[in-house]
């Protein structure tokens, strides 16, 4: 999954509640953008609680 805002963590939960093994890859933590710092942490565990996966990239990939 690419990108961690809201259409991409609704995508990933959906998948995850599916049984699919999801990562999801975003420059930012999860929602961080939308909402600021004070909930991407609580936003991880709670998705990592249902195995979803979470790599931070420091740039574009080609």
């Amino acid at each position: 999954m690419v990108g961690a805002g809201f259409l991409g963590m609704e995508a990933a939960g959906a998948c995850a509640a599916r049984g699919i093994p999801v990562i999801v890859v975003d420059t930012a933590s999860p929602l961080e953008r939308v909402l600021g710092g004070c909930l991407p942490a609580a936003i991880t565990a709670h998705a990592a609680a249902r195995r979803i996966h979470f790599v931070q990239a420091t740039g574009l990939v080609t």
